[in-house]
């Protein structure tokens, strides 16, 4: 039987381990949806929301144990807290914009935690402006929530975005 402190040490070279396999992966997949979420920033202020602001989310950063004169390296990060969506703005007049931002191929509502679901349809509630960002390959949409016929174990089409993009927003 391993003694806890060897336990330990495994536990942190497996996460090690795994953290140099999904590195790049992980890279990849951030430096995408950053990419995705600045078109859809562009796209907003193009449409007519004004004060376009990205909603940070603070996260927690795991380290590995470095020997001395080493920098250590980050082998896990975890959200600290929900937040409602990825970008807020304001449209002339003052109502508010919630939007939240997708970068996939194929738009499922599963790709929508229940908590960023909540924020959309409260804040539409209020009486806000809510919108989801689509970055698909070949283009982009932005859609007013509720999308008509978009809910649980459903996805939307490409052709269906291009028909309910929104392209001037409307006082």
């Amino acid at each position: 039987m391993l003694s806890p402190s060897r336990v330990i040490a495994a536990k942190l070279q497996q996460r090690a381990d795994n953290y140099e396999k999904n590195r790049a992966m992980g890279q990849r997949s951030m430096a995408k949806g950053i990419v995705g979420q600045d078109v859809i920033m562009w796209r907003l202020r193009a449409i007519g929301v004004l004060m376009v602001e990205r909603v940070h989310t603070p996260w927690r950063i795991e380290r590995s144990r470095a020997k001395p004169g080493q920098p250590s390296r980050i082998i896990a990060a975890y959200p600290l807290e929900k937040v409602s969506g990825d970008f807020r703005g304001v449209l002339p007049g003052g109502k508010s914009v919630l939007v939240e931002v997708k970068r996939v191929a194929h738009l499922t509502f599963g790709e929508f935690d229940k908590h960023q679901v909540d924020a959309l349809n409260e804040h539409a509630q209020l009486g806000g402006l809510s919108l989801i960002g689509w970055v698909y390959e070949g283009g982009d949409a932005v859609l007013a929530w509720p999308v008509p016929g978009f809910g649980p174990r459903t996805s939307l089409s490409v052709e269906t975005a291009r028909r309910l993009n929104i392209t001037r927003i409307r006082q």
